[in-house]
């Protein structure tokens, strides 16, 4: 039994489709970023939000990637996956009710720290017609979790713990879950989550995050932002720091690199893209999936290709039962 624990920002993704920049700039909201929002500024977007169509699902970055990880491990019962989430929630409001019953019916153990006197975390996302989206946070209870509330006993038995990059923010909470997962013998991933975090987290990344990070994943934006250059340049750059680096490019598809080695893959085809909110978190479950059990760059990047290109055809995360079997179909090939 191979385990995984993801660790983040516990979300409720409110999805809306929107058909033009100019709502991103009426909101002063950076096309394609993620900005964090105070409770007077998420209650601003909420009554913004009246007037326009909404979808409600269970979000969060790493949440995301351990839910993907959950549904494949049922798609394949013969590589045995366990699967764990550390996140923070408050379990007298709807978002946190909702978030805690979805993560049971997956089969996902969740290590929910309650938080009664905050309102559950909500993510709001616009997704523009090209399927970008771009992510306007209310952490709430997301964001009141502190190092003590990490345990060694959340961590116990993994063979890979993944932290979403959001989590920079508090430096010390996201020490402390490195620390912790290598005691317990696992390797860290992290995915760098955004390119703004980058650019304003810069040093803390090269001083003290990623030379204590075995599994890095950054897209064109958030490698660039780490070291301006071409793809392969930021690759090489993030590969001389990690044990194993990889870089999305979009639609051409993703590289990663361990030690000398450079594998490329190519995305898989999509004719319709709808909404690419969780095309990254479900291109780590995939990777991650595959790595824990083979350590093997090329399937690893293709079952990150292969989940990430389905979960960008709906509306959110919550793929039909027939985009499963979908995925099941391509990784037996």
């Amino acid at each position: 039994m191979t385990k995984i624990v993801t660790l983040g920002n516990a979300l409720t993704d409110v999805l809306t489709r929107i058909e033009s920049e100019e709502t991103l700039i009426s909101q002063s909201l950076p096309k394609g970023s993620m900005t964090l929002v105070s409770a007077e500024r998420f209650a601003e977007l909420n009554r913004f939000l009246e007037t326009h169509s909404t979808e409600i699902a269970t979000g969060g970055s790493a949440a995301n990637t351990a839910l993907c990880i959950a549904h494949l491990a049922g798609l394949m019962p013969r590589q045995q996956v366990e699967v764990a989430f550390i996140g923070k929630i408050n379990f007298d409001d709807r978002y946190g009710l909702n978030f805690a019953d979805t993560f049971r019916h997956a089969g996902v153990h969740l290590h929910a720290v309650p938080s009664p006197n905050q309102s559950s975390g909500v993510c709001t996302a616009f997704v523009l017609p090209d399927g970008e989206r771009t992510m306007a946070t209310y952490l709430g209870a997301a964001a009141s979790m502190e190092t003590e509330d990490l345990t060694p006993e959340m961590f116990e038995g993994a063979a890979i713990v993944h932290l979403e990059g959001y989590l920079v923010q508090n430096h010390d909470l996201i020490l402390r879950a490195i620390r912790l997962a290598h005691d317990a013998g696992a390797l860290v991933s992290l995915d760098m989550a955004s390119y703004n975090i980058v650019e304003a987290e810069h040093d803390f990344f090269a001083t003290e995050l990623l030379p204590q990070t075995d599994i890095v994943f950054a897209n064109e934006e958030e490698a660039a932002a780490w070291h301006a250059g071409t793809p392969l340049e930021s690759l090489e750059s993030l590969a001389a720091v990690c044990r194993v680096a990889v870089v999305k490019v979009g639609a051409q598809g993703a590289w990663a690199q361990r030690g000398t080695q450079q594998v490329f893959c190519k995305a898989e085809k999509v004719e319709n893209v709808i909404d690419t909110t969780a095309a990254g978190d479900f291109f780590a479950a995939g990777f991650l999936h595959a790595y824990a059990q083979n350590d093997d760059l090329a399937r690893s990047l293709h079952e990150g290709s292969v989940c990430a290109s389905h979960v960008i055809q709906v509306m959110g995360t919550a793929m039909p039962e027939k985009a499963w079997d979908d995925v099941k179909n391509m990784l037996q090939v």
